[in-house]
């Protein structure tokens, strides 16, 4: 049966589908105000890794929406290689459409008649002295991608990288060298970028800016998230889609999948089940930190409008690097997720192919269960939850308080 066989079967059952919606509707990657950055918090980061025919190339896309208000703010991404082919996109209609394909979907089972439908990324050197040593900052290209401007750099310690992005506009806080340090010494590359434009305000005080698009040259499916322990806020929901020739999952952390039999109704919740409980007991389960597999599969599209009209990601994705076949069907798309506290973010991510290939499917069918049965669901869910809630706390005690963004 394919996708739009099982959609059609669907609207043809009459079911109520529900979306997921996101848990933290602000999302961000690693930005700063510059002047002020303690004022930003990122909530939630989303990033497309799409992996070149071959294997020896990723195109990231990255869409950014974080809390506050900020004329000027940098961003420092570290990335295996020199990042090139950087771009602005003129809209995030590449996310929408990510988010609309792969999100979970439930058809509550009696229909449910309460409610509608609901939405559950060999230039100038710059030297300072660090100690008895010289530090430098090798800019490797520079240039502007819509509203900003952007710099590819290396460098051989912090407080010369630190130096010369505070010179040049991108503004860091200087408890960002430690975290710096670690990534120069993996030998990491750095995109720093900056918007000198007010960014659209949205609705309860958040900023909007473009998607931003470049692509390294690597082996590795690599995501920063070390980094993010700077500026995040006490906690991040994260959403990665990696489009691959092969099925992805993380290589260095846990991998779940949420148990679909454990499903059942909860109207006192935006998706009108018991999805993002499940979602956040799996993640403990699994030791507190785990990306769950939301969506697997080589048989893709994107829906245009509730009709489910096809469009595929080529026709979205308008700056797609001429060699990646995006409308080679043997293409997967994977969308992995997570919720991340600030003192957990200690490693970055990596990723390789899934030992198979098995779809994972976005598309629930919830039942009522009996009364007895509920009854005796929602004690469990409850123990399990404070139980979960205690051991977070006892676990963030034991730690000492992550500093934060200054």
């Amino acid at each position: 049966m394919t996708r739009f066989d099982r959609l059609a079967w669907c609207q043809a059952a009459a079911a109520v589908v529900l979306l997921v919606p996101s848990l933290l509707r602000a999302d961000g990657g690693y930005f700063y105000q510059t002047g002020q950055a303690a004022n930003l918090a990122q909530t939630r980061q989303e990033a497309l890794l799409a992996v070149h025919p071959g294997g020896d190339k990723v195109t990231y896309v990255v869409r950014n929406l974080y809390d506050g208000q900020a004329s000027q703010f940098a961003w420092v991404l570290p990335v295996p290689s020199t990042p090139t082919d950087v771009v602005a996109l003129d809209t995030s209609d590449l996310f929408d459409g990510l988010d609309a394909t792969t999100r979970p979907n439930f058809i509550i089972n009696p229909t449910y008649t309460g409610g509608g439908v609901g939405c559950a990324c060999g230039c100038p050197i710059t030297a300072t002295q660090g100690g008895a040593t010289s530090e430098i900052v090798h800019v490797e290209a520079s240039g502007q991608a819509g509203v900003y401007d952007w710099a590819a750099l290396t460098s051989t310690g912090s407080g010369a990288l630190l130096d010369w992005l505070g010179a040049n506009g991108y503004s860091v806080p200087t408890a960002a060298g430690p975290v710096l340090d670690g990534y120069i010494g993996q030998g990491m590359h750095f995109l720093a970028v900056r918007i000198n434009e007010n960014a659209a305000p949205t609705a309860g005080g958040q900023s909007e800016i473009p998607p931003i698009q470049f692509t390294v040259e690597t082996t590795r499916r690599f995501y920063p998230m070390t980094i993010s322990q700077i500026s995040s806020a006490a906690q991040t929901e994260v959403i990665l889609y990696l489009l691959a020739a092969h099925r992805a999952e993380a290589a260095n952390l846990a991998n779940g999948l949420i148990d679909a039999k454990a499903l059942i109704p909860d109207y006192n919740t935006s998706s009108h089940t018991n999805y993002e409980q499940l979602f956040m007991l799996k993640i403990a389960e699994l030791g507190g930190l785990a990306l769950i597999t939301e969506f697997a599969s080589s048989d893709w599209e994107f829906p245009l409008t509730w009709t489910y009209t096809p469009i595929t990601l080529a026709l979205l994705w308008t700056d797609a690097p001429a060699d990646l076949d995006l409308q080679n069907r043997t293409y997967y798309l994977t969308r992995l997720r997570t919720l991340i506290p600030r003192d957990r973010m200690t490693q970055d991510f990596e990723f390789h192919d899934a030992a198979a290939d098995t779809a994972v499917t976005n598309f629930f069918i919830v039942t009522e269960p009996s009364q007895a049965s509920a009854a005796a669901a929602q004690s469990l869910m409850a123990l399990a939850v404070a139980g979960l809630f205690c051991g977070v706390m006892r676990w963030s005690h034991r730690r000492p308080a992550a500093k934060s963004a200054s």
